[in-house]
């Protein structure tokens, strides 16, 4: 019964996700800016996670209304923190590439992603809190598993996606 949930809910995933990146067509080809596009697939992305969180959560509107507010918040937040740290990365990434590395930059980089990896613990140590006057402890539980759950499904229907978009179609080797 959980594994027919979970396709149908793939399939839902896939079914709202899929033809857009789809249609995008190989780099290159004309179509909306791909930028564009990954902001269309995030808000999809977002809507579907929101209504199937308040199914899994089984919110009432009182809840609901105070939930998403912070939910969002947090979410938003902690986007922002991974956004940053990965750019600190990329720029640890080039420093320690170098041929003679700074050991100071180097450093520093470290010390940068240690402090967003601890800003972003503390931030969920309040979200947890935030909820605790929102949500049970059970509606809670159920939040933190469908967020890994999620997640999980959303990084294999992208792998098929992108083994979909890199496969021959029709049965055709490449260049037929």
């Amino acid at each position: 019964m959980r594994t027919i949930l979970k396709l149908i809910s793939v399939m839902t995933i896939l079914l709202s996700i899929g033809p857009p990146v789809m249609a995008q067509g190989p780099p290159g080809t004309p179509g909306p800016p791909e930028g564009r596009m990954r902001e269309r697939v995030r808000e999809r992305i977002k809507t579907i996670k929101v209504w199937k969180l308040t199914e899994e959560l089984k919110l009432s509107q009182e809840q609901s209304e105070k939930f998403f507010p912070i939910y969002n918040r947090f979410f938003n937040r902690r986007e922002e923190i991974e956004q940053e740290k990965r750019r600190v990365m990329e720029q640890l990434d080039e420093l320690t590439a170098a041929e003679k590395p700074n050991e100071a930059e180097i450093s520093k980089c470290l010390d940068k992603i240690d402090g967003m990896d601890q800003e972003i613990q503390q931030l969920k140590v309040k979200f947890r809190a935030d909820l605790k006057n929102i949500l049970t402890a059970r509606q809670i539980g159920r939040l933190y598993l469908f967020e890994v759950r999620f997640m999980q499904q959303m990084q294999e229907i992208m792998r098929d996606i992108r083994r979909e978009t890199k496969a021959p179609h029709f049965g055709r080797e490449p260049g037929e």
